[in-house]
């Protein structure tokens, strides 16, 4: 008798998905350390140079990101601005953001925001807080 294994017999394959990121930040090399940073702990990462171009990746992505992580100060369109958009649209707080700035914002500017991290960024308090919000995502 020869064993003939059947479509239920056979382990399921599942392609997780990654969890993506996007990073939004005018900043080439703050934007470049950053999504280095994360893909490094292996997530995909999504770089936009300002808010319009960050909210344009965040509208066309099938899922919504992990977790956003926005800078307050950009040509074009604020941190700020992105901020009442997401708002606006009801996406906060169910959308991780990561407020990152080199000045204190102002509460109502960043409101809804996971969290508010000032730059130079620490690279372990970051990466502290980035497992701890991605853990939830799946």
């Amino acid at each position: 008798m020869s064993a003939q294994t059947t479509e239920h017999d056979r382990p399921k394959i599942t392609k997780k998905t990654l969890p993506t990121f996007v990073v939004v930040d005018d900043d080439s090399d703050t934007r470049e350390a950053l999504s280095t940073l994360l893909q490094m702990e292996g997530h995909r990462v999504l770089g936009a140079a300002d808010g319009v171009e960050g909210l344009c990746l965040i509208s066309e992505l099938e899922r919504s990101p992990c977790i956003v992580l926005l800078d307050m100060m950009m040509p074009e369109m604020s941190g700020a601005e992105v901020m009442v958009i997401l708002r606006d649209a009801q996406q906060l707080p169910a959308l991780p953001v990561i407020v990152i700035s080199a000045t204190t914002p102002c509460p109502s500017e960043v409101a809804g925001a996971r969290i508010c991290l000032h730059k130079p960024l620490d690279v372990e308090v970051t990466l502290t807080i980035v497992r701890r919000l991605c853990s939830s995502f799946e």
